[in-house]
């Protein structure tokens, strides 16, 4: 994931990021859609309903740890 950030986060000019059903982000999304806020890079959040709407403060009480991450994407592992 350091290829990303580096690579190609810096290049885009904006970022779409989708949140789980309960409206939490992914530790990994959310950190992308954090390194862009800070480079002052519009970020917009897309609903499961295809709504799409600016992030203008993001809200680290819905930014899961990898752990909770790893278990909504893979279940019990």
């Amino acid at each position: 994931m350091d290829y990303f950030f580096k690579e190609v986060l810096p290049l885009m000019v904006k970022g779409v990021f989708m949140p789980f059903e309960d409206g939490n982000f992914g530790a990994e999304v959310f950190g992308e859609a954090e390194f862009m806020k800070k480079e002052g890079k519009l970020i917009y959040e897309i609903s499961l309903e295809g709504i799409i709407k600016n992030i203008f403060d993001l809200d680290f009480s819905r930014k899961l740890s990898v752990e909770e991450t790893r278990k909504k994407v893979y279940g019990n592992v």
